[in-house]
């Protein structure tokens, strides 16, 4: 009992207790209040996110959110001091009266930058946040989509090209990694676009083409990606479908440094090896480049160890970057450098069919006929072979940059890039053994290595003159390097005719040598005049440029036959390193530097622009952009390996343009624009298509076309742009487009005799491009929503070959056929789930990415295109951010988490599901297309950790 009554009276004391504690903190919450407030730029008014807030008196601290404002709830009456720090800006410390009354004690910042009022660069926003992208589109003089570097740090890409695909209006052409490898600009061709290192033209080292190869260029090196969609005359005009500027980043105004350090995997290779080989044996140059054109090449002058394969298990992708700026010499001198590496591993399981290079002719019931007029061009496959690729890309870039400020009028800068792939590679291709090849079956090893680089170095300039008198420019030097050494095929048979089981011969070994730079030098200048007229601004620009581009292409191939030992009649092949080859005959040319082939050429071109601009704003409404720009083309080319008596061994031309361009911009106010543009640009045909190259196939010969034409089109915008608040990221775009290009390019036949044909590139008329976009980013509290759609529509009419029975024999005749533009499709859409909580340092993001149907490859036959089916991406990353300064993150970055194939079919009927059809197909899934090539690349899993100082 008295346990009993020493339990209720500790209970009642503890009741009492708690009672009393509820009281008082009820006083004290109902004497509480709340401190809120906003911190912005001194100069520019920009929302300072992340900013530190620090309530000194209780030691609690909170950072501003997207809109830059802070908040501490539920504090106790009283003074308090608060302190806000944010790095570059100098620190700020007021008092604050938080009253008995539950109201909010106001307390904004506005908070100037650490650099003296000397130096011009004080106040600056800053360049890599979303905000800063979100003003630039609002105030660009044309219409542009930017994507900033805080943004594409929480992307779960690697490299440009496929950081591009969420852009709104651009697809990508994938290369055989599924990495984003070519962009396509609002349904316009990779032709028909150009790319910017800082507003500067760069080359390519693609080895036939004017395009740049964007999976060249890590993610993590740039600043922000903007899309020009239309051109004032002061850009140089070569892009009907657009520009993509890669902006570096600029030394900052306090120390800064970020590294980053991840690791991951790619999940197809846990259902497959990762195969390689040793690339170290191989001569980068070929044996005719080593010993001179004159030299008899011999078998021991090649490397074995191409085809002595072996397996990596489960390798691990790992990749670093590293941010290192700073000013110096009272902030006048700036300093920047940034590094990246990435060493990854990636597998493809692919099925391909083999095209024949002529198609057929059936009956309606999908039989073969040879009379009557029936059913033409039915594409027939000669076998079917299952692809594995294991693909190793090491991925260097490197930029530096210095500017150095001598007073507020003069200035200069210098910065350097260099980006470098290298992509060992081993495809392995097994023949299905369809009934077309049944009982031999074909097995296909081929070793490649690949090395692509971009060298630039460019020295600018920017002064004035004299009050209003403004003068840029830019001095130049930029190489583009392709190499791929002892690019290897060899191939081998599976003969289950004579043994079983099957012996394995050789059948084939071929080496290529295949090398080329395309080195830009280049000139631009541009001065600036501004007074004030009737009250507004008058800008008056002027300038012009020079670029001389040299171009060397180089080609060798080796073929090497294998040795019968005595008596029989094929080699039998068990290892690589025990097979003997030979040239067959013995010594001949075969065995030399065989550069015969017409894709080892030089070629010079010059172009040179000058160009009148004029801005003007009436009434505070409306800008106004006209002007004009000349462009004027010069080209040279010379076929090294054509005899001096040949006519066509060199060739040269020279042309030019008038590109009128007029560009309004509408302020509604100051939340709202409105765009309305009419330019005209131009694009040039790549220099190796205008010589007269020829290569022979089996069926038909492809031959360059030196009276190739270049393009030309009338470009038509209009857009409505609403940025709802100047302190968030929030905005829509609305847009329409047209485009009336004339003289496009497209691949076709083109008859040299009463029975030949040769696929060249030609000029086709008229074809016209037209779409709307649509653009909206919204933040309600921490959850947002980032979406893009674009309609594009397109035609263009070219010759295609058709091959039918006309009655009395089977004939190749042309007709005309018009189909979409090559890479355009007619619906395209982004769409991402954000979650951002500044205060907690987490960011989630899931995006989706849809690409509708479109055509991958032109065919030059009728109705014979390869089209890919639409296709959906779903990928998904996360950050979280640690420790007082916020300065720690950890992230991942989860890729195709669908496993989405990449399929290709033809248009046609498939008969090949009928069983009066000669033979199947497999994995055919549609009685109405022919499924032509199938991909699957796999899920990407990635792991990292980042530090910023």
């Amino acid at each position: 009992m008295a346990r009993e009554r020493n339990f209720t009276t500790n209970k009642s004391l503890i009741i009492s207790i708690l009672t009393i504690l509820l009281l008082i903190s009820n006083a004290i919450a109902s004497r509480a209040g709340n401190i809120k407030g906003s911190i912005v730029d001194a100069e520019t008014k920009e929302p300072l996110i992340g900013a530190i807030v620090h309530l000194k008196e209780l030691n609690i601290s909170t950072t501003t959110n997207l809109e830059g404002v802070y908040e501490f709830k539920s504090i106790p009456s009283g003074n308090y001091t608060i302190q806000c720090k944010y790095l570059g800006y100098v620190a700020l410390e007021k008092t604050v009266l938080v009253s008995d009354e539950p109201v909010n004690a106001i307390l904004d910042f506005s908070m100037a930058t650490t650099l003296s009022q000397e130096v011009i660069v004080s106040g600056k926003s800053n360049p890599e946040s979303d905000l800063s992208a979100r003003q630039s589109e609002q105030k660009s003089d044309n219409t542009m989509n930017i994507m900033s570097s805080q943004a594409i740090q929480l992307l779960p890409d690697l490299t440009i090209g496929n950081t591009l695909q969420r852009i709104s209006g651009v697809t990508v052409e994938r290369n055989s990694s599924g990495d984003g490898q070519y962009a396509i600009v609002r349904g316009m061709d990779k032709r028909y676009n150009y790319t910017l290192i800082n507003g500067i033209k760069i080359p390519t080292p693609d080895n036939k083409n004017r395009y740049v190869p964007l999976d060249l260029f890590p993610s993590d090196i740039v600043e922000r990606i903007e899309v020009y969609k239309t051109l004032l005359p002061s850009m140089e005009a070569d892009a009907i479908g657009g520009a993509i500027n890669l902006q570096l980043r600029s030394a900052p105004d306090y120390l800064y440094i970020r590294g980053t350090v991840a690791g991951g995997y790619n999940q197809i290779l846990g259902s497959q090896p990762f195969v390689s080989y040793n690339a170290n044996p191989i001569s980068i140059k070929s044996p005719g480049q080593v010993h001179g054109s004159d030299y008899a090449a011999q078998i021991s002058d090649f490397s074995k160890s191409t085809f002595d394969y072996f397996n990596v298990n489960a390798p691990v992708n790992t990749l670093a970057n590293l941010i290192i700026g700073n000013r110096f010499l009272d902030h006048k001198l700036g300093v920047l450098f940034t590094g990246s590496y990435q060493n990854l591993y990636k597998g493809t399981n692919s099925l391909f069919f083999h095209n024949s290079s002529q198609p057929v002719v059936t009956n309606p019931d999908g039989t073969y006929t040879t009379t009557g007029l029936n059913r033409g061009n039915v594409p027939q496959f000669d076998f079917v072979e299952a692809l594995k690729y294991s693909t190793q890309q090491t991925r260097y870039a490197a930029h530096v940059k210095l500017d150095y400020q001598f007073n507020n009028l003069n200035s200069i800068s210098f910065y350097t890039l260099y980006v470098q792939t290298r992509q060992q590679q081993v495809r392995t291709a097994n023949d299905t053994a369809t009934a077309v090849n049944l009982g031999l079956l074909n097995h296909e090893y081929r070793s490649s290595l690949t090395l692509q680089s971009i060298y630039n170095a460019t020295l600018q300039g920017n002064h004035i003159l004299l009050p209003g008198l403004k003068l840029d420019w830019s001095a130049t030097y930029a190489i583009a390097s392709n190499n791929q050494p002892d690019f290897s095929t060899l191939t081998t048979e599976d003969n289950y005719y004579t043994h079983t089981p099957p012996y394995t011969y050789i059948l084939s070994l071929s080496r290529k040598w295949i090398s080329n730079t395309d080195q830009d030098i280049a000139g631009y200048a541009n001065l600036t005049y501004n007074i004030k007229v009737a009250g507004s601004d008058l800008e008056v620009k002027a300038g012009g440029m020079d670029r001389h581009k040299d171009r060397n292409n180089y080609y060798a191939d080796y073929t090497e036959s294998p040795v019968p030992p005595p008596g029989q009649n094929q080699q039998q092949y068990t290892t690589f390193d025990k097979a003997v080859f030979d040239w067959i005959p013995a010594g001949d040319a075969l065995g030399k530097n065989n550069t015969s082939n017409s894709n080892t050429y030089v070629a010079t071109e010059d172009v040179s622009a000058g160009y009148g601009q004029v801005k003007y704003v009436f009434f505070n409404k409306l800008q106004v952009i006209g002007g004009a720009r000349i462009e004027n083309t010069s080209e040279y080319y010379n076929e090294l390996m054509f005899t001096e008596s040949t006519p066509e061994k060199t060739g040269n031309k020279s042309y030019y343009d008038v590109l009128p361009g007029i560009h309004l911009k509408y302020m509604i106010n100051e939340k709202m624009n409105l765009r309305l543009s009419y330019y005209e640009s131009l694009t040039r045909p790549s220099l190796f298509e205008i010589t007269p190259y020829k290569i022979s196939g089996d069926a038909y010969d492809e031959a360059g076309n030196p009276f190739l034409k270049h393009v030309t089109a009338d470009n038509y915008d209009l857009r409505y742009e609403l940025f709802p608040n100047p302190k968030s990221i929030d905005q829509v775009l609305l847009g329409v487009f047209y485009k009336n290009i004339y003289n496009p390019i497209q691949y076709a036949f083109a008859r040299v005799n009463t029975s030949g044909l040769e696929l060249q590139p030609q000029n086709f008329g008229t074809a016209t491009n037209y779409g709307v976009e649509a653009v909206i980013t919204k933040f309600i509290g921490n959850f947002g929503i980032n979406a893009n759609y674009t309609y594009t529509n397109s035609s263009i009419t070219s010759k295609k070959a058709i091959y039918y029975n006309n009655g009395s024999k089977l004939v190749t005749d042309t007709v005309l056929q018009t189909t979409p533009l090559q890479g355009q499709a007619a619906h395209i859409g982004n769409l991402s789930l954000i979650y951002k909580n500044t205060k907690k340092g987490v960011d989630v993001q899931v995006s989706f990415i849809y690409t509708g149907r479109h055509i991958e490859y032109v065919s030059a036959y009728y109705g014979l295109d390869y089209w890919l089916r639409p296709n959906l991406q779903l990928d998904l990353s996360a950050e979280k951010t640690f420790g007082k300064k916020k300065n720690f993150s950890v992230y991942v970055k989860l890729n195709n988490l669908l496993n989405t194939p990449t399929i290709a079919e033809i248009d046609k009927p498939n008969v090949f599901q009928n069983a009066k059809f000669p033979y199947f197909l497999p994995s055919q899934d549609s009685p109405n297309n022919i499924k032509v090539q199938q991909d699957y690349y796999g899920q990407s899993y990635l792991a990292g950790i980042r530090y910023k100082f």
